[in-house]
Order: structure tokens, then C-alpha cells, then sequence
């Protein structure tokens, strides 16, 4: 079942849902943050839509109420930081974060991501080198347009999974082989 709950001027996740509802879209909402019990009711949810509000917190359980999860797409809101374990055993298979305000990326935020994750129009600070390192089932992996200027050599060594890695309209000024030395089964990097 689907609830499409956009352009309602929400200003937080209707509690008035059916129970059974697997797909959400409260996009283009006044939305600013997600609470730990904002999904309480919504145990069979598989994908939500959250893309364009104004969204600037997500407190760390908000998602843990939803163990079937696949598909999170959070783009173009305000956030800026993601608590260590927002996904802690969530296996979300794609996750889309673009044109957000995210400056750090902490290590292993993202452990228990697999598939997609498109980090594209973020200003990405600091990325640690251990910040994609246990995603090894990843095949897409999105970071261009971040004002990325460095990457760790070891960055990418753990994605032995990647397909398409993204890392144009960047300010890196240097790349080195090693950065790619593990991608085995990388198609195209742009």
C-alpha cells in the first residue's frame, strides 16, 4: 500500500496511516526533523520518500522501527551530520542523500548500506578512511559535485563490489592508482 502525502504543508510524519502502508512519500513537506518515533506504526515501510523539506535532524533511532527498509531517499533537505548509528542493522539496498548539507562522514555511517548510495551536491569536508569500509556488496557509489579535495588511499579499498563510482566536479587535486587498486569490478568511473 502506498501513501502519497506530498505537498501538504506536514510538518512532521502523519501518525494516521494505515498500518500496512510499504511506501511513503511525504516530499516537498515543511518537514525538519525525523524522531525516534516517527515510524512507530509503520512496521511493513519499505521505502520512503522524504525529498524536499527542510529537513536539518534525524534523531538516531528514527529508522529502527522499520527492519524491511530498502529504498531511503532523503534528497535535497538541510542536513548536515548523520548520528553513527542512524542504520545500525538496516540493510537498505538504495540510499540517496544528494544536494543535503552533510561536511563529515563518519566511519562506517554507512556499514550496513548495500547497492546504492548517491552522496552527489553534499560539501564533503572529510570523508575518514574508513568511512565506505564495510560495504562491500556497494555497487554504486555517488560523491560528485561535493567539493571533495582529498581522498584517503585507502577509501575505496573494501568496495570490491563497485560498479560506478561518481567523483566528477570535485576540487581533488590528486588521484593515485591505489585509490582504485581493489575495485575489481568497477564498469565506469567518471
Amino acid at each position: 500500500m502506498t501513501a502519497d502525502c506530498r505537498f501538504l504543508g506536514l510538518t512532521e510524519i502523519p501518525k494516521d496511516l494505515p498500518v500496512d502502508v510499504t511506501e511513503l512519500d511525504v516530499g516537498y513537506n515543511d518537514i525538519t526533523t525525523l524522531y525516534n518515533d516517527s515510524f512507530t506504526g509503520f512496521p511493513a515501510l519499505t521505502t520512503l520518500q522524504a525529498s524536499f523539506n527542510y529537513m536539518v535532524h534525524i534523531e538516531v533511532a528514527a529508522f529502527y522501527t522499520m527492519p524491511d527498509l530498502q529504498e531511503l531517499v532523503l534528497n535535497h533537505n538541510a542536513l548536515q551530520d548523520l548520528a553513527d548509528n542512524l542504520f545500525l542493522y538496516m540493510s537498505i539496498a538504495q540510499f540517496m542523500l544528494k544536494g543535503n548539507k552533510i561536511k563529515v562522514l563518519q566511519d562506517q555511517v554507512f556499514m550496513y548500506l548495500n547497492n546504492t548510495l548517491l552522496l552527489s551536491g553534499n560539501v564533503l569536508d572529510d570523508m575518514h578512511s574508513e568511512t565506505f569500509s564495510n560495504m562491500t556488496a556497494l555497487t554504486k557509489l555517488a560523491l560528485d559535485d561535493c567539493d571533495i579535495t582529498y581522498l584517503h588511499p585507502d577509501i575505496f579499498s573494501n568496495l570490491t563490489s563497485l560498479q560506478y563510482l561518481f567523483l566528477h566536479d570535485n576540487k581533488i587535486k590528486k588521484l593515485d592508482p591505489h585509490h582504485f587498486i581493489n575495485l575489481i569490478s568497477v564498469i565506469e568511473i567518471l
